[in-house]
C-alpha cells in the first residue's frame, strides 16, 4: 500500500503520547465498566453523589464531571427527591464477535449491521488485494499480526483487527471501496464503548490468530487457492447460527443471522 504525501498510517494519531485520563473519566470508566460487567438492569441504584464521592475519594465537582460523562453516553441518569440517587439508564447495544464482547453507544445505525457492511467491503476487494498486494503491504500485516497475538488487552486486538483487513482492503487500490471501508471504521469506533474478552475467548482467539497467519503466508506465496480458502474460513468464522454455502459470499444471507443483539 502506497501512503500518500501528508497523511499518517491507518488508525495512528497525531499526538506521540496519549493524553492522560483526567480523574473523572476514569471514575466514569469505572462505573461504566461495573454496569457492563455485571450486566446492571435499567432502574438498578447506584447510589448517592455522596456514595460516589466517598467511594473514590473525590469532590463534588470531580464526582458531577463524571456523572456527566455517564450521562452523556446514556447509561446512568440522577434522579432527585426522597427515592433519588444515581441510576442505570440503560444497557447499551451488545454484540459478540468471536473472541471480543462488544458494547456499543446507542447510534441510528444497528452495530451488528455496521460489521456485516465492513466485511462484505472487505470481500469485494479481496482478489484484486491478492492480485497488487506490496512487500510493504505484508510488512504492515506481519506487525498487525504480531500485536494480535501478543497484546491482553480486547481493544487493541480488535484494532489490529480492523487495521489488518483496511491494509488488505488499501492493497486493492480501489479509491471507493477503500474509502467505504474507512467511513464504516470510523463509525464504528466512534460508537463502540467497551470492548472485553470473555472467559471463554482463547480458543477463539488461537482460530483467528491461526487464519490471520495464514492469509500471511498464503499472499507470500501467492497461493490464491490458499488465500481464497482461508479468507472464507476467516468470514465463516464471524457467523452465528448460518448455515448457508461459501461457494459465493457475496451472494450470502445475513452474517449476523441468529447473533443475538440486544
Amino acid at each position: 500500500m502506497t501512503q500518500r504525501a501528508g497523511t499518517l498510517p491507518f488508525g495512528h494519531m497525531r499526538d506521540s503520547e496519549p493524553r492522560p485520563a483526567s480523574r473523572a473519566q476514569a471514575i466514569a470508566s469505572d462505573i461504566e465498566g461495573e454496569i457492563l460487567d455485571r450486566e446492571w438492569p435499567e432502574g438498578a441504584r447506584l447510589g448517592l453523589r455522596t456514595d460516589l464521592m466517598e467511594r473514590y475519594g473525590a469532590s463534588p465537582t470531580v464526582i458531577n464531571e463524571a456523572l456527566g460523562l455517564l450521562r452523556e453516553r446514556q447509561l446512568v441518569e440522577v434522579r432527585r427527591g426522597p427515592a433519588g440517587g444515581v441510576y442505570v439508564a440503560d444497557q447499551p447495544p451488545h454484540v459478540r464477535l468471536g473472541a471480543v464482547h462488544l458494547w456499543f453507544h446507542p447510534t441510528n445505525v444497528s452495530p451488528a449491521w455496521m460489521f456485516e457492511l465492513r466485511v462484505r467491503i472487505q470481500h469485494r476487494a479481496m482478489p484484486e488485494a491478492f492480485a497488487r498486494v506490496t512487500a510493504a503491504s505484508l510488512d504492515q500485516l506481519e506487525t498487525l499480526h504480531a500485536t494480535m497475538v501478543h497484546t491482553t488487552e480486547a481493544a487493541e486486538y480488535l484494532e489490529a483487527a480492523f487495521s489488518f483487513h483496511h491494509v488488505l482492503v488499501a492493497a486493492a487500490a480501489d479509491d471507493l471501496l477503500e474509502e467505504m471501508h474507512r467511513m464504516v471504521l470510523t463509525a464504528l469506533r466512534v460508537a463502540l464503548a467497551r470492548a472485553v474478552f470473555p472467559a471463554e475467548s482463547s480458543a477463539y482467539r488461537a482460530r483467528s490468530i491461526t487464519i490471520h497467519r495464514q492469509l500471511i503466508d498464503a499472499l507470500r506465496a501467492q497461493d490464491f487457492a490458499a488465500f481464497t480458502h482461508w479468507e472464507r474460513t476467516q468470514y465463516a468464522s464471524l457467523i452465528r447460527g448460518g448455515t448457508d454455502s461459501l461457494s459465493d459470499p457475496m451472494s450470502m444471507g445475513p452474517i449476523w443471522g441468529g447473533l443475538p443483539e440486544q
